[in-house]
């Protein structure tokens, strides 16, 4: 079974990968900062191998470990109700921070010992935020006020305008973490690629119940983590057993599960009557209408909210046709043993391998996601979504006169 077995179960998943496909030429790549003087060569595995191994004359450490310290401690900041302006605080502070003296991501003792210093620049760079950001920020939903903008809100935490708060909080735990152990990050990070999945891998960074990070990052931040770490960055050039960018999880954020619901993977993967038949899956009705039966054939209509986060965490295949697909293609790509029960970012990296294999592309979930989010940023608005500007709309379950219109009721 291959790709084109889709089309007898997921029409509409496989027309819009295939869609996506060719909106693909090559991952976002985020820039290296240069504060941190690391020549970037990611385009020649062997001299980024070799640029990641050079260890810095002055800390000791390596330009591997430090990408790691970077990574781990914009995925930790980056879950703020405003995404641009916490990337923006956290950007600033380190340039900030490096331009005085204060190399944190190389030494995390001079995040201790000039604390007094490095809190006045953080917040002088969160009242500079505040003051480019809080009308973007106001104008963007229903009952913000610009007053009430903060670049340290945290959806579903506590957050505030504190800036020593958000550095103990948030940032510090990241460069804490990287000396927990001998290894440091490098080790915490890689050390276990023979034997566990990325996600295995991010799920113990804050489970763990000794080195876990715990609520100070969720489990969607884990997974922008690992994708950054292995797709973006490449950080495992030039290592044993290391993971590839398709292995990457995709971060399901709610503007990824928007899209899922309505394009056509979660019905043609999960079920959507099956997932909206119970809470536990995240579907919530808005006006109180009854939950459909788990083997109802139709979608029902009506307002639903979906909290992406459970979705994620407990759907799981159980059709026949789907389950049988991917796991034959699991077993295809190296799967031993007993398979997994997949959950949908197990289906989207399999989706991925598969398409990749049979058209001779490289496309993985790190480039799914920059194309979804763009979407979900855009025109697939959780109000009036602007189909005819969306370049799924042809193979869009939502959009599509076989498929169904309830489905552009579904918001996140």
């Amino acid at each position: 079974m291959t790709w084109p077995e889709l089309e007898k179960f997921a029409p509409y998943t496989k027309a819009s990968f295939d869609c996506l496909k060719d909106q693909v030429s090559s991952p976002v790549l985020d820039a290296i900062p240069d504060f941190l003087l690391i020549e970037d060569h990611r385009s020649d595995p062997l001299s980024w191998a070799i640029e990641l191994d050079r260890v810095d004359f002055e800390s000791g450490v390596s330009n591997r470990e430090v990408l790691l310290r970077y990574l781990l401690s914009r995925a930790i900041i980056d879950q703020g109700s405003d995404i641009a302006g916490v990337e923006e605080w956290h950007s600033v502070l380190l340039g900030e921070c490096y331009k005085s003296g204060f190399r944190i991501l190389h030494a995390p003792d001079d995040f201790v010992n000039n604390y007094q210093r490095i809190l006045e620049i953080a917040s002088k760079t969160r009242d500079s935020v505040i003051a480019s950001r809080a009308v973007i920020w106001a104008a963007g939903g229903k009952n913000r006020k610009v007053g009430q903008y903060t670049p340290f809100n945290v959806d579903g935490q506590r957050g505030g305008i504190q800036a020593h708060w958000f550095l103990s909080a948030r940032l510090f735990p990241a460069l804490l973490l990287s000396v927990a152990n001998a290894g440091g990050l490098v080790d915490l990070v890689f050390s276990k690629m023979a034997t566990e999945s990325p996600i295995e891998m991010s799920r113990r960074l804050r489970q763990d119940r000794v080195i876990g990070l715990g609520y100070c990052i969720g489990d969607k931040a884990c997974d922008l983590f690992t994708k950054w770490t292995l797709g973006a960055y490449r950080l495992t050039a030039g290592l044993l057993n290391s993971w590839a960018p398709a292995d990457s999880p995709i971060p399901m954020d709610q503007r990824i599960g928007r899209l899922m619901t309505r394009f056509g993977l979660m019905d043609e993967f999960f079920g959507v009557t099956r997932m909206m038949s119970s809470a536990r899956f995240g579907f919530t009705p808005d006006d109180a209408q009854p939950r459909p039966s788990a083997l109802g054939s139709s979608i029902p209509a009506g307002r639903w909210f979906l909290r992406v986060m459970d979705f994620r965490r407990h759907a799981k295949v159980e059709a026949a046709a789907p389950k049988l697909w991917l796991e034959n293609e699991w077993r295809r790509f190296g799967g031993l043993g007993r398979p997994p029960k997949f959950g949908p970012q197990d289906v989207v990296t399999i989706l991925c391998k598969s398409l990749s294999e049979y058209l001779g592309v490289n496309v993985t979930p790190v480039e799914i996601d920059d194309q979804l989010m763009r979407l979900g940023g855009s025109v697939c608005k959780d109000d009036l979504p602007e189909c005819n500007d969306c370049s799924l709309s042809s193979s869009c379950q939502a959009n599509s006169p076989r498929g169904s219109i309830a489905l552009k009721s579904c918001y996140t």
